[in-house]
């Protein structure tokens, strides 16, 4: 059996650790780019959405008034 020195296995741990980091890095880069796509493509818009609903459902009851009222 071929007995490796010690610097040779810690170079090769120290590139293990880096690639590994790497793929971490790449993958979280991903994750966070589908959330965010997700989030400009699908949640804000409906939460857009749901607010003017409400919007348009208060103005329609007569909740929200813009004109002030006189009273003597």
């Amino acid at each position: 059996m071929r007995k490796f020195s010690k610097a040779k296995v810690m170079d090769r741990l120290h590139h293990a650790f880096v690639y590994g980091c790497m793929a971490l890095t790449a993958a979280g880069l991903f994750d966070l780019g589908w959330v965010g796509y997700q989030y400009y493509v699908y949640i804000k818009p409906a939460r857009q959405a749901e607010q003017l609903r409400l919007q348009q459902e208060l103005l329609q009851e007569g909740a929200v008034s813009n004109t002030p009222t006189i009273t003597s």
